[in-house]
């Protein structure tokens, strides 16, 4: 909250993880799309 972004040494971790789930959200929901994926 007080801690700016650019001096929390978190904040490039949860930026990897947020954007790694990202982008596996988006590729599970497009394969499901596509039907790629033998889920279901």
């Amino acid at each position: 909250m007080g801690i700016p972004l650019q001096n929390s040494p978190f904040s490039l971790t949860s930026f990897y993880f947020q954007s790694v789930s990202l982008t596996l959200s988006l590729s599970a929901y497009f394969s499901a799309e596509s039907g790629t994926l033998p889920t279901r």
